[in-house]
């Protein structure tokens, strides 16, 4: 018996010896702890089920570190190590954290079972991870693995960035917001995303190839072109769009945010570990770059736009990798990456890397600057174009889809030298009385300053560049010149305040030797705190991280061989806190956070709109669903083929043809939204239902009858709609009919084709007009006076009302030329109401980014069934407007029915969709023009009867094709412009990428493979030449 006690004892003992063993208990006992943790925090306390794991992690790692290095390992127990333990096991959190969301939401198990399988899953996994953190190392090791290692920064920026961003946006989880914006948010980069996702699955799972036409944005759109600003080449949107199902897009959305917030200051971390910068220092730098004021406010509005910050550090990189004479790739894929990710950033880096690269060349070169600058300019500017070539599959054809639309660059010199500018752009960065665009800890101002006053060749170019960047954002020109000249904007200010960031990282990095600056440092730390917030819990965490400041400054030397000082960590902890609450004014509901919308909302929206009977219809043809005018993109969720857009990738052609027309329903160049109404234009193009809430039935255009109705909500059908293609017998030169009324111009389309040149072998139409001028009369005027063509508004929405002799069975149309308001730096607003409907159109301010000349405004207020209708304009703006003219017009139903009946003898049957392509058969009695309402665009190929035939607009907007007498097979295949010249581009500059590497391996030690490359062809091209 005695013997087989110590036996076991023997093998207990065995057992405990070996780390595996040992990190298994300890791993029970931190799984039993952190479990009943977790538990507590939901059950007890109430808190989610998400953050209460994230909480738990927080709260018991110090233990876990603690069990670990004692008994697992038998290591060192240190305060440096117990920073750097959150690194190991943040994959271990990431894994359970996984786990736990697909076992609650995919699997639907209850959350106490789904935290066990969380906690147990990864324990194996971790063993190897852990002990890398936590088992002892000799002194070389530990230079080698923790002070030359960038995992050491990166757990320390790990642990404070998790503490900001749950603390700061403690108000969105506790509301339980998602980081969905109400506005752009959820109109535009929500369903570009769920429609990406879904594209993605189906042509994953082979059930379709990739549509490079997408039917459901607007009229149809090129999906490269659209896609390709929101989600085409983005990481987080492909990553989000393949691990997570559809119905959690929401969530995939708001870990994107984070996600993207996280990698903004991973950047500038890894760049100040390049610079030489200790882990501290980087990590304040790095936390203030992530949280500033600028990535706040667009980030979170616009997901992508945060995808520049994180991609010009590592341009930065790849520039000094170049001028010390180093490998490129880094440059060249950080340049490639951003030609796929999204051209108008890739735009904005490239002006500020050639800025940044000038300046960083005279750090690096001392003797014969002028010839060393050409050969580094062309080395670069061929690096650039390596890198541009790799991505021109997505970059060639999405630069020639903005090149095709109504943003292309305009100027106007007058706004460069007004004072207002200044002073606009003022408030904007600095006392914006929500959050300063350039909203930083305060900590930069003192930092900044001081940053000023240091010496040598390294500080000196940062300086130089720091005093050109602020230059740059005063003026606003550049913030022009930044944005392509479109518009005065500044969404390129972080390349500055990646500047500024630095700039504080590296004044804390050298501030030994400057104790006179630390009080003012210090100062402006707790000021930056006190400024929002000076709760208790924030002064309890002031006097600690004074604490840590006065040990430092009393000792009259800083710790040897420590990297993180006492001041730096007091002063790490005060800028945490003052991010916090930079963070949590933004956040709150009183501020910009009343604009994020709950969580789950976003989705339901949508499947809960109106729009959502479409998809009880069982019709498989070609048609279009037309509903009330309101900007978004609801096809892209409920899948259905519409007439709204909200892209700022729209085709310039449909913009024309709502400025030929004076629809009402295009608020500005990147949307329109539907076609208000009018008869003719929605039979023209293909509106075949019309969806409205019961309440508004006497809103339906003319020629709907009630089809399907759910819930208070009617699908109507169009009697009258015509086929994506038909027949034009005749046509009218788009130039004749400049002068025309509007309603005359719309109406016309029903006669003959708008074309722009003569076509040999058809009739042209002689002009007819259809509106007829109505009499009316002012009967009451409130706050209003009128003069001529002068109102005087004496009050905000003073109205007068027009009473209108009517003919029953006419379409109805206010129709006011060229309005203007005496305040042009004001945004007005016309609204004309009748019994049955009430319509608005907007004029923003001249100085309004996103201003248009709209000065026509045409109101369609539907089809009369009275002798008389009064008719109420009110203006939300006082003061004086001015106008050309203002006429009420009808024209009749029945001669649109006739028209109607005529386009319907001849139109395309037997239609065939299927992925980029469209098929069907046509009689034509004379050689005619086949109409087809798909946006006009050189990527659609036709053929008739398999022979290849050229298309041209028509009616502004659309396709045409020329078609001789007879039967006919009709056959058209879309193609994105440029895709394939820009496919075949990236495989060359991958090639010369590859060769290069390859000749790289061969040449001179020391020597670019770009410098052997060329040197050999030159030597080539003299020998050839001798």
């Amino acid at each position: 018996m005695k013997k087989i006690l110590m036996t076991c004892t023997k093998r207990i003992s065995q057992l405990l010896d070996r780390e595996f063993f040992r990190f298994l208990i300890v791993g029970g006992v931190n799984t039993l702890l952190g479990y009943s943790m977790t538990l507590f925090l939901f059950y007890i306390i109430g808190i989610n089920y998400k953050l209460s794991q994230i909480l738990n992690f927080l709260i018991c790692f110090p233990v876990a570190y603690t069990l670990q290095t004692m008994f697992a390992f038998r290591s060192r127990w240190s305060w440096k190590r117990l920073f750097l333990y959150p690194v190991s096991s943040l994959p271990n959190l990431i894994v359970q954290y996984i786990t736990l969301i697909f076992c609650v939401e995919i699997l639907g198990v209850v959350e106490y079972i789904a935290y066990l399988i969380s906690y147990i899953l990864p324990i194996p996994i971790m063993f190897f991870v852990v002990k890398f953190f936590v088992a002892a190392k000799s002194k070389d090791e530990r230079e080698n693995t923790l002070d030359n290692s960038f995992l050491s920064y990166l757990g320390i920026y790990t642990i404070f960035f998790v503490i900001v961003f749950l603390a700061g946006f403690q108000e969105f989880f506790e509301e339980a917001k998602s980081f969905i914006w109400y506005f752009d948010g959820t109109k535009q980069h929500f369903p570009f995303l769920y429609d990406y996702a879904e594209t993605l699955k189906t042509v994953i799972s082979g059930k379709s190839a990739f549509p490079m036409w997408n039917w459901q944005l607007g009229f149809g759109a090129d999906t490269v072109f659209s896609y390709s600003y929101y989600v085409l080449g983005d990481l987080f949107s492909i990553l989000a769009s393949l691990f997570f199902p559809l119905s959690k897009m929401e969530l995939a959305y708001s870990i994107m945010i984070g996600a993207r917030l996280y990698f903004v200051g991973f950047s500038l971390l890894y760049y100040c570990k390049y610079m030489g910068l200790r882990e501290i220092p980087s990590v304040i730098g790095s936390l203030m770059y992530a949280f500033c004021g600028h990535i706040l406010f667009w980030g979170l509005r616009h997901p992508f736009f945060s995808n520049s910050a994180i991609i010009f550090p590592f341009l930065a990189l790849g520039i000094e990798e170049i001028f010390k004479r180093k490998k490129p790739m880094l440059f060249i894929l950080c340049v490639a990456f951003s030609a796929i990710n999204n051209y108008y950033f890739l735009y904005m880096n490239t002006l500020g890397i050639f800025v940044y690269s000038i300046i960083r060349f005279f750090y690096y070169v001392i003797e014969n600057k002028g010839s060393n600058f050409i050969k580094a300019f062309l080395k670069v500017t061929y690096y650039y174009l390596i890198g541009l070539s790799i991505g021109a599959v997505v970059f060639l054809p999405s630069a020639y889809g903005f090149l095709n639309t109504a943003r292309v660059p305009s100027i106007e010199l007058k706004s460069f030298f007004e004072i207002r500018d200044y002073i606009n752009m003022f408030a904007r960065f600095v006392i914006n009385d929500k959050i300063p665009r350039i909203s930083l800890p305060l900590i930069a101002f003192p930092c900044t300053l001081m940053f000023l006053r240091f010496q040598g060749r390294f500080s000196k170019s940062f300086k130089v560049m720091f005093f050109i960047m602020t230059i740059f954002v005063c003026l606003p020109i550049m913030h022009y010149a930044f944005n392509a000249m479109s518009a005065q904007n500044d969404r390129w200010v972080y390349i500055y305040i990646f500047l500024l960031s630095f700039n504080v990282s590296y004044v804390l990095n050298h501030i030994d030797g400057y104790e006179q600056w630390k009080f003012f440092i210090v100062f402006f730390s707790v000021l930056g705190i006190l400024f929002y917030d000076a709760k208790v819990v924030n002064l309890t965490l002031i006097i600690l991280g004074v604490i840590c400041l006065c040990k430092d400054l009393c000792l009259r030397h800083p710790i040897e061989n420590s990297h993180a000082n006492y001041f730096q960590i007091g002063i790490l902890i005060l800028v945490t806190l003052n991010l916090i609450v930079n963070v949590d004014t933004y956040a709150k509901e009183s501020n910009l956070g009343k604009e994020f919308k709950e969580f789950g909302s976003v989705l339901s929206e949508y499947e809960d709109d109106q729009t959502a009977i479409v998809n009880s219809l069982r019709d498989v043809d070609l048609y279009r669903t037309d509903y009330d005018d309101k900007t978004d993109n609801k096809g892209l969720v409920n899948n259905f083929n519409g007439t709204h857009i909200y892209n700022s990738i729209v085709n310039k052609n449909l913009i024309a043809f709502y400025d030929d027309h004076n629809l009402r329903t295009k608020p500005h160049n990147s949307a329109y939204m539907g076609l208000d109404n009018i008869t003719g234009l929605t039979s023209l193009l293909n509106v075949k239902y019309y969806v409205a809430k019961e309440k508004d039935k006497h809103a339906i255009p003319y020629g709907f009858k009630e089809k399907v109705n759910e819930k208070g909500v009617v699908l109507y059908e169009n009697q009258y709609v015509l086929p994506i293609g038909f027949i034009y017998d005749e046509y009218i030169l788009h130039d004749s009919l400049q002068e025309k009324s509007t309603v005359d111009k719309v109406y016309q389309m029903m006669n003959a084709a708008i074309v722009e040149e003569d076509i040999l072998n058809i009739p042209k139409k002689k002009y007819q007009e259809w509106g007829e001028v109505l009499d009316f009369k002012v009967i009451r005027q409130e706050g209003v006076k009128i003069n001529d063509n002068k109102i005087e508004v004496l009050k905000k929405n003073g109205s007068i009302t027009l009473q209108v002799n009517v003919a029953i069975g006419k379409e109805t149309f206010l129709e006011i030329s060229r309005i203007y308001y005496e305040k042009d730096n004001k945004d007005f607003k016309l609204t004309v109401e009748t019994d049955k409907i009430k319509k608005s159109k907007e004029t923003r301010s001249m100085n309004n980014t996103y201003y248009i000349d709209n000065r026509n405004y045409l109101y369609n207020l539907g089809v009369s069934q009275e002798d008389t209708t009064d008719i109420t304009i009110s203006f939300n703006q006082k003061g004086s407007y001015k106008y050309e003219d203002l006429e009420i017009i009808g024209v009749s139903m029945n001669k649109y029915k006739k028209c109607i009946k005529n386009l319907n003898k001849n139109t395309l049957q037997e239609i065939k969709l299927s992925t980029n392509k469209i098929q069907g058969k046509i009689q034509a009695s004379n050689k005619s023009i086949l109409f087809l309402s798909i946006p006009y665009t050189k990527g659609w190929q036709a053929y008739i009867d398999g022979k290849k035939v050229e298309t041209f607009p028509v009616n502004t907007a659309f396709t045409g094709v020329v078609i001789d007498k007879g039967q006919h097979e009709v056959y058209l295949k879309y193609t994105t412009p440029l895709l394939h010249l820009g496919a075949l581009i990236s495989i060359i500059g991958i090639l010369i990428l590859l060769i290069g590497g390859v000749v790289r391996k061969h040449s001179l030690k020391g020597i670019s493979h770009i410098e052997t490359l060329t040197v050999y062809i030159g030597h080539l091209i003299i020998d050839n030449n001798k």
